[in-house]
């Protein structure tokens, strides 16, 4: 008899426990309400950026550096017959990373995020590719006071994390980060 009641009662709890399974959730997230990131470092500093931004990302990049080369632009590489230009940001953020060296980031082992819409419009080299994840839009911080970039303008917000998000098409925009052909 003891062990009748004691059957009826892991009975009844697995019955509570279906029940539960089977509701459907209270809201199902939309994927308006969510970012698709890929995140990566920079020096020292952990960044992000929406995916829909980014083209490829390519690891074990030569980079070609250009003499007399200023700013941000660090070289060119072939992208399947292409030239690219690549470029490093973290002048751009006044971030913790520090220019490139012509030894140590231009050689074999560099990660480069190449970055478009349309097409490839330029990589940016960065020192690892880390993950895509996504980060539900209240999720997101006000950047003025999470970070301590000056360049605000470029970024789009701070995850629960503390990744930095760029904000991908003001990166794209950038005039700083535009190579115009025809300029002397």
């Amino acid at each position: 008899m003891a062990e009748s009641a004691e059957h009826n009662n892991d009975r009844d709890l697995l019955d509570e426990r279906a029940e539960l399974l089977a509701r459907p959730p209270a809201h199902e997230p939309l994927p308006s309400e969510f970012l698709e990131l890929l995140t990566f470092r920079s020096g020292k500093d952990r960044l992000a950026i929406e995916t829909r931004y980014v083209r490829e990302v390519l690891k074990n990049v030569d980079v070609t550096p250009l003499p007399g080369r200023n700013g941000p632009l660090v070289g060119v590489t072939n992208l399947r017959g292409e030239v690219l230009a690549v470029m490093t940001i973290s002048p751009l953020l006044n971030a913790a990373a520090a220019e490139p060296s012509s030894h140590d980031d231009l050689g074999v082992g560099r990660w480069v995020i190449v970055l478009g819409l349309e097409h490839a419009q330029f990589g940016i080299t960065v020192t690892e590719v880390t993950e895509v994840v996504g980060v539900p839009n209240s999720g997101i911080l006000d950047p003025s006071r999470q970070t301590k970039i000056s360049d605000s303008q470029l970024v789009r917000g701070v995850t629960e994390a503390a990744r930095i998000i760029l904000d991908g098409q003001a990166v794209l925009d950038d005039s700083r980060l535009v190579i115009d052909e025809h300029e002397n």
